[in-house]
């Protein structure tokens, strides 16, 4: 799936936002790839993410759609990051999967909810199971 907002936050509207369609009772294996395209040339912010991961978490929130989530990727306190995952989904659904990057600089911990932390992104897919 992509999410594309050329020209950042506010602004017009985003370019992209693809629906996630996936198949029932099927697995994936996913990552998240993150480009700042307002520049040229174009800046690879997954790069940044890797290196700093002691102070990001993604969090991938499905809700309605039958997919479950587990993120695959840990940090040097082998905390999530959420870079990688892997996805499975059950019957047939339709829903949303919320995905919040948050900024924690020194202050990630173990079962930190969403709630806690800079957020830097927060977008919410529709999911279809089908």
């Amino acid at each position: 799936m992509v999410f594309r907002d050329t020209d950042g936050e506010g602004g017009n509207p985003p370019t992209s936002f693809d629906e996630i369609v996936l198949k029932p009772n099927a697995d994936y294996t996913c990552s998240i790839s993150l480009l700042n395209e307002s520049v040229s040339p174009v800046e690879n912010i997954t790069d940044e993410i890797e290196e700093e991961a002691d102070d990001h978490e993604f969090f991938l929130l499905p809700a309605g759609a039958n997919i479950s989530i587990t993120r695959t990727d840990v940090d040097s306190k082998n905390l999530p990051v959420g870079l990688n995952s892997t996805w499975e989904t059950g019957a047939a659904s339709t829903g949303t999967v919320r995905v919040v990057l948050k900024h924690k600089p020194g202050s990630k911990a173990a079962g930190d909810a969403v709630t806690k932390g800079e957020t830097d992104i927060d977008l919410n897919f529709t999911a279809k199971v089908q």
